[in-house]
């Protein structure tokens, strides 16, 4: 269990604090081992941004190794409400907000992200044309 006080940068413009608990996604590669060629992590939501579309994001090995990427399931010392992600939200901190999926179902360990959805990373890459860099 980890937990940090850190502020959400959000591509729409607005910003909030939160103290956000959860599992270090570091630790959980640790102990999965993942094969040497994977290179990215691909999270797959419960909530669909187009009819048929889950949402999807990518971050590579090293981001998700980060001290503060978590996999989150408390919020300001409660469960996770849904609004903010429940059952379990990706954290990284060092990125903007459309990069921490919320409603997180399975993960999966990749080799290229270019193979996920249309090439481009994640959902919002895919269809928005936002860049697959996002650090704040």
């Amino acid at each position: 269990m980890r937990s940090q006080i850190t502020k959400h940068h959000c591509i729409q413009g607005w910003s909030g604090v939160a103290a956000w608990t959860g599992v270090a996604l570091a630790d959980l590669l640790g102990a999965c081992e993942p094969l040497p060629n994977a290179k990215y992590i691909v999270f797959h939501a419960f909530d669909e941004h187009e009819p048929g579309q889950p949402y999807y994001e990518t971050i590579d090995l090293e981001l998700a190794r980060h001290s503060q990427t978590i996999l989150a399931y408390e919020m300001n010392g409660e469960r996770l409400p849904i609004p903010h992600g429940a059952p379990c939200r990706l954290r990284v901190e060092t990125q903007l907000g459309f990069k921490m999926v919320k409603y997180v179902h399975s993960m999966e360990l990749i080799e290229d992200f270019r193979v996920v959805g249309r090439g481009q990373g994640g959902f919002r890459e895919d269809t928005q044309f936002y860049g697959p860099e996002a650090g704040i």
